[in-house]
C-alpha cells in the first residue's frame, strides 16, 4: 500500500487533533483520534489501552495541571502494510497556577496507524521524551521521581 495526500493530510490532522484535544482536556475527542483497543505508551509507566483509559487519563491529566500546550513539528509518515508508521518532534509546556512557564517535555512519537472505516486513527502512540525526569514539570512525570 502506498500513501496518498489525502492520507498524509488526514495523519497530520490527527497529530493537530490530538494536541488540541489533550489541551483542552477533552477525552472524548483523543480518545476518538485512537482505535478503541490504541495504546499511549509513556516512558517510564505501564502504557495505557483502550478508550476508557485514555479518555480517563487525558481528563485526569488536565485536570492536574491546566494550561498544557502542545507543539508537533516534523511529522513523517511511511506506508508499512495496510497501515502506516510515524514519527514527528514535539514540545509539551503550560503555563503553572503562579504565572511561571513550565517544560511539560519535549521529545518524538513514534506511532503506528490504521486506516478506519471513516478516516485514519491512531493504534499505537510511544512517547520517547528527551528530558531528564528530574527537569519535567512534576504534575507531568510519568515515571518514578
Amino acid at each position: 500500500m502506498s500513501l496518498n495526500v489525502e492520507d498524509r493530510a488526514q495523519i497530520h490532522d490527527l497529530h493537530a487533533r490530538y494536541a488540541h484535544a489533550f489541551d483542552a482536556g477533552d477525552g472524548d475527542a483523543l480518545a476518538a483520534l485512537f482505535t478503541a483497543d490504541g495504546q499511549f505508551v509513556p516512558p517510564g509507566a505501564d502504557p495505557l489501552v483502550g478508550t476508557e483509559a485514555l479518555r480517563g487519563f487525558v481528563s485526569a491529566r488536565t485536570s492536574d495541571a491546566p494550561g498544557m500546550r502542545h507543539l508537533v513539528v516534523n511529522i513523517v509518515v511511511d506506508a508499512e502494510g495496510d497501515g502506516a508508521r510515524g514519527s514527528a518532534y514535539f514540545l509539551a509546556f503550560r503555563l503553572g497556577g503562579d504565572g511561571q512557564l513550565r517544560l511539560r517535555n519535549l521529545g518524538r512519537y513514534d506511532d503506528r496507524f490504521v486506516r478506519a472505516g471513516d478516516g485514519w486513527r491512531i493504534a499505537r502512540r510511544e512517547i520517547v521524551g528527551d528530558v531528564p525526569v528530574d527537569l519535567l514539570d512534576a504534575p507531568f512525570a510519568f515515571g518514578p521521581r
